[in-house]
């Protein structure tokens, strides 16, 4: 099981003690203007390759491409394998996947197996197959998308699942965010209670094969005494996981 973090502060130094996850989003993918209704010139995914090669990079590398009607389109779904494809040159450290669409991110169909919905998640899922394929790991997302710590836990349980018949075996690293998704009511962009944070963790490490802490970038200067970061370490010291 490993810890990789991908979180964005104010004056966050360049290592907090976790392995660094690079994420390249579309802004980065689609350089100079380039139309995002086909796929990155091969000198943008050039530029990307030949840096990481430069920095020796050896982590997880997380396209974010969600824009494209994939689970219905075959044209965009073939960009997509071409785009992770792309990544995987000769002696390569990294390993190359995309985040939260493979499977397609379900907070409520998910939640009751067996019903129609849920059966028409699993066959959108089945159309990316291809995709899956391609990549070296999944990534799906784990975020609180709801302050209900059954609810998160069901569908965090079907998400992973689906994940895992997608996989093949490959890894599962699900995505983490210590904060409420800014969609919850009330509570959204909020930190997470702690009690639930450490009982999050605990569920990802009994279900993937790692997590990557995530967080936006929104002007929060950095602390390295943030409890969930405590809370993170304390996990991790009492599971015996390596930083």
């Amino acid at each position: 099981f490993s810890v990789s973090e991908a979180v964005s502060y104010d004056k966050k130094p360049n290592t907090i003690g976790l392995k660094r996850t690079v994420i390249l989003y579309e802004n980065m993918l689609w350089r100079n203007g380039e139309p995002k209704s086909g796929p990155p010139s091969p000198a943008s995914i050039q530029y990307w390759v030949d840096l990481l090669a430069y920095l020796n990079y050896s982590g997880y590398l997380v396209l974010n491409i969600e824009h494209w009607p994939i689970y219905t389109d075959p044209v965009t779904r073939q960009y997509m394998v071409d785009i992770v494809n792309a990544f995987k040159v000769p002696g390569r450290k990294y390993q190359v996947g995309y985040y939260a669409t493979v499977p397609q991110r379900n907070t409520i169909e998910s939640l009751i197996p067996g019903s129609a919905g849920y059966l028409a998640w699993t066959s959108r899922n089945n159309a990316v197959q291809s995709i899956a394929d391609a990549c070296d790991a999944l990534f799906p997302s784990l975020y609180s998308l709801h302050p209900d710590q059954f609810r998160w836990n069901a569908y965090v349980v079907e998400n992973v699942k689906e994940a895992r018949r997608l996989a093949k075996g490959k890894p599962v690293v699900g995505f983490m965010w210590p904060e409420y998704h800014p969609t919850v009511p009330l509570v959204g962009k909020t930190y997470v209670d702690q009690d639930l944070w450490k009982a999050q963790l605990q569920e990802a490490r009994r279900l993937t094969d790692g997590i990557v802490v995530w967080k936006d970038a929104d002007g929060q200067v950095w602390d390295l005494l943030f409890p969930w970061m405590t809370t993170l370490q304390e996990f991790m010291v009492a599971n015996k996981i390596p930083a």
